[in-house]
């Protein structure tokens, strides 16, 4: 199954462009990809499922910190997300794992920024560090963006927007990073209906779609 297909089937609450943007910088369209978070970070490519479930029963072995799959899930987050070392290399597992990240911290960026692309930004902090901020400042935000392939938009002379019919193809720029906001997390074009990964919800979190399996929780290390 293409990625397109799969995406709108396991993660359809979030974009395709969104998503997409987001699987191509976390691991390159890679579903079994392994980042290991050392300094310096490491990258482990196995070559096939059997061999990815046996690096990182290791890596939890040993209390490594690191993520997986095409959404880089950090296995901090495994728990809440009720999946398990077999079950997170599974393509559809991982996208829906990812989504239910994405849509709570979008949720949460909205509170804050309203509905829209700022959201949409703080979202991808959100993803990558835990908080709306601190992606900003990493530079992950600006590396997924980026790696969306968006044009640079057409100058407009000022007052003429509105005569332009094109101004609404331009992106809002990225918001200004407010003072941390103790983690709290659609454009209605990017999610439908960023992370250091120590990404932990809220109690009162409300998340997406359920993540599609039935694999028991992942055991306390």
């Amino acid at each position: 199954m293409d990625f397109p297909t799969l995406a709108r089937q396991c993660a359809p609450d979030v974009h395709i462009s969104t998503l997409s943007a987001v699987v191509r910088h976390e691991s390159g369209f890679n579903p079994l990809a392994i980042g290991v978070n050392a300094k310096p970070h490491r990258s482990i490519r196995p070559k096939s499922k059997e061999e990815a479930v046996q690096v990182v029963r290791d890596l939890i072995a040993e209390g490594v910190d690191f993520d997986v799959g095409y959404g880089q899930i950090n296995v901090r987050n495994w728990k809440w997300l009720g999946v398990t070392p077999e079950s997170i290399f599974d393509p559809c597992v991982n996208l829906a794992s990812a989504q239910r990240v994405l849509v709570d911290c979008y949720k949460r960026a909205a509170k804050l920024h309203g509905a829209g692309q700022n959201a949409l930004y703080a979202a991808f902090s959100c993803y990558n560090t835990g908080n709306l901020t601190s992606g900003f400042r990493n530079g992950y935000v600006g590396k997924v963006i980026a790696g969306a392939g968006l044009a640079v938009p057409a100058i407009v002379k000022e007052g003429a927007a509105s005569a332009n019919p094109d101004h609404k193809t331009r992106s809002a720029p990225p918001p200004k990073p407010s003072k941390p906001d103790a983690f709290q997390k659609p454009r209605n074009d990017a999610f439908v209906a960023p992370r250091k990964d120590a990404f932990e919800p809220r109690p009162d979190a409300v998340f997406g779609r359920p993540v599609p399996t039935t694999a028991s929780r992942l055991p306390t290390q």
